[in-house]
């Protein structure tokens, strides 16, 4: 049970690192996150006040 506690920080970092760089290997392939369309695109400013 201990040793299953020590290892989770290690599995979690690992399942983090997986993640990053399957999306980094996205990016390299052509796959731009930026290139998402805006919903407000085209839409005036809404009225606000500071």
């Amino acid at each position: 049970m201990k040793r299953n506690v020590l290892l989770l920080p290690l599995l979690i970092f690992l399942l983090i690192a997986a993640a990053l760089l399957w999306q980094l290997a996205r990016n390299a392939q052509g796959d731009d996150p930026t290139a998402l369309e805006s919903a407000l695109t085209g839409k005036p400013v809404p009225a606000f006040r500071l």
